[in-house]
């Protein structure tokens, strides 16, 4: 165990790319309501055809107007133009209320790294393990890292009334499961998100770069506070 013998009693995860490839999940969700509401519809495309066509138009997306809209966004917009570009006889309000539906089937939905329910697993012997989260509403029940962490242990900007950066949201985590911030470890895999609020908290943090070819080094000032590894597995 990477901190085996160090104190440490629970730790915290993000759950966008950290735990859950964001992408291939949206579009498995994606794909399962276009065919709750397009599946009587002669003229509509298969899923298959109609995700291919969504992943091009995303691509797209992610530059609309010169700036680069943030990555959920971005693929909401896809998948709304993807609907259009078909001419389907799907009018605007249903329009949305797929929107909505996408939005809460998807922790349903969630494809999970494949280093993560075994690292879970391990680790559930010897730490209390959570969630510290900018989703909304994050029902752990419903997606499968149900048997590792527990609802009471899932912190988002809903229970706690803060984002991250903010040192806030690491704190009250900290402050309403009764840990200490020498006791907790954060790990995720964006710097300004994730990882700097988590240390300005009090906690060590753990900066998870899956993709090698976008590592980044430490400097000094967090070399003690921040530990650096390539897939989840380098915890156990």
């Amino acid at each position: 165990m990477l901190f085996r013998g160090e104190n440490k009693k629970v730790i915290f995860f993000d759950v966008s790319n950290t735990l859950v490839h964001m992408h291939r999940s949206f579009m498995q969700c994606a794909s399962t309501v276009y065919e709750d509401f397009t599946g009587r519809l002669d003229q509509a495309p298969s899923a298959e055809g109609f995700i291919q066509q969504f992943q091009s138009t995303y691509k797209k997306s992610r530059q609309e107007k010169g700036r680069t809209l943030p990555i959920a966004k971005a693929r909401m917009v896809a998948f709304q133009k993807t609907l259009q570009h078909n001419h389907l006889p799907i009018n605007p309000p249903l329009v949305q209320q797929m929107l909505r539906q996408i939005k809460k089937q998807l922790p349903e939905h969630y494809v999970l790294y494949e280093d993560v329910e075994p690292t879970l697993f391990a680790l559930s012997n010897d730490y209390k393990l959570g969630i510290i989260s900018n989703h909304g509403k994050f029902d752990v029940s419903k997606s499968r890292l149900a048997p590792y962490i527990s609802s009471s242990l899932v912190y988002t900007p809903e229970n706690t009334g803060y984002r991250k950066p903010s040192r806030n949201i690491f704190r009250n985590a900290l402050k309403q499961s009764g840990f200490h911030a020498k006791e907790a470890v954060m790990v995720g895999d964006l710097w300004k998100t994730d990882i700097l609020g988590a240390v300005q908290s009090g906690m060590h943090a753990v900066w998870l770069q899956r993709r090698k070819k976008r590592n980044k080094k430490l400097n000094t000032t967090y070399k003690k506070s921040v530990t650096i590894i390539h897939q989840l597995n380098d915890l156990v």
